[in-house]
């Protein structure tokens, strides 16, 4: 799998046909340079983490933040202070199978979707730890 997230890993797990990992950003540059995920992706960026996302012209809102990304994905994004993400990256061949996912960078905002990334993060953590 094509792993590209700018970050420092502090995990990088293969999960079956995925990819979860835990990044870390340190040093915040004013500007990132544009760059490009092949395979579609989550990213969740926790609360106390400044995000600025280009993902459809839309600011990123003032709490955590939980994106899918398709592929061919290519932005921006970033962290404007120090802090970390989590990503989980699917194979190419992910929907081949008909399902159907965004074609565009989207927001998950609800509560459940929020509930069950917590819950990935945690169990990765402890497995990591």
């Amino acid at each position: 799998m094509d792993i590209s997230f700018k970050g420092v890993a502090q995990y990088n797990i293969d999960a079956g046909p995925f990819a979860v990992g835990r990044w870390s950003v340190r040093s915040c540059r004013q500007e990132i340079e544009y760059h490009g995920h092949t395979e579609a992706h989550f990213m969740y960026v926790p609360q106390n983490c400044a995000y600025v996302t280009e993902a459809s012209g839309r600011q990123a809102r003032n709490c955590s933040n939980f994106i899918f990304n398709p592929s061919q994905t290519y932005h921006r994004d970033r962290l404007a202070t120090p802090g970390w993400f989590f990503s989980i990256s699917l194979p190419s061949d992910f929907c081949d199978g008909g399902c159907k996912t965004p074609t565009a960078p989207t927001q998950l905002g609800s509560p459940q979707a929020h509930s069950a990334i917590s819950r990935l993060i945690k169990i990765c953590d402890q497995q990591d730890g």
